[in-house]
């Protein structure tokens, strides 16, 4: 783990798998292994294949801003149309998280509450 400002975070290219962003923090996530993918391909492809006729806009390790100061990275990501922000601050209508063997429970909820300081 590292510390930086959302704004060095927004800016900065990570070798391997994007981390995501806590409170001035930098957090390495599990993934990059052919299971991990094999579960990406398998169900974002259903959604990228429908997307148009749908109406909807698919994306796969999209990160999301789900408050003021802190990014997730959603293994796919299902809007109602395109963002039209980068970093999208608007939820998705359905976020995929894939598991590693390694995540935990305790992680992944407390991770994943808002600080309550809104986007």
């Amino acid at each position: 783990m590292s510390t930086m400002t959302l704004d060095e975070y927004l800016h900065t290219s990570f070798d391997g798998i994007d981390p995501e962003f806590f409170d001035g923090t930098v957090v390495e996530r599990n993934g990059g292994t052919l299971s991990h993918s094999r579960a990406m391909v398998k169900l974002g492809f259903p959604f990228w294949r429908e997307q148009e006729r749908a109406g909807l806009f698919a994306a796969l390790s999209l990160r999301l801003r789900i408050a003021r100061n802190r990014v997730r990275v959603a293994d796919i990501a299902v809007f109602e149309r395109e963002p039209q922000e980068e970093v999208p601050s608007t939820p998705p209508l359905v976020a995929i998280e894939i598991l590693s063997p390694s995540d935990t429970i305790g992680y992944i909820v407390r991770s994943s509450r808002s600080t309550g300081n809104g986007v």
